[in-house]
């Protein structure tokens, strides 16, 4: 009797990958201004420090979500 192995992959798997990534990036940006305060206080970082900080992370995490759109599109499934 063969052994029959489970297919791991296809659009599922896709569809939850990107959609978890996509759920970490908003869970990230929503609690990311709850430290706001203590970086501009403890840190003494000044408002422009705290507007490039939050710039680069919204920026990484876009291009993230990107590359990984990207991936999908080259990568068979």
């Amino acid at each position: 009797m063969p052994v029959v192995w489970a297919r791991v992959g296809g659009p599922i798997v896709v569809l939850l990958s990107i959609s978890s990534a996509h759920a970490v990036i908003h869970a990230y940006s929503t609690l990311l201004p709850l430290i706001y305060p203590l970086a501009l206080t403890e840190l003494h970082f000044s408002v422009f420090a705290l507007g490039i900080m939050v710039a680069v992370a919204n920026l990484s995490g876009g291009f993230l979500q990107l590359g990984a759109g990207l991936v999908t599109r080259v990568i068979r499934r």
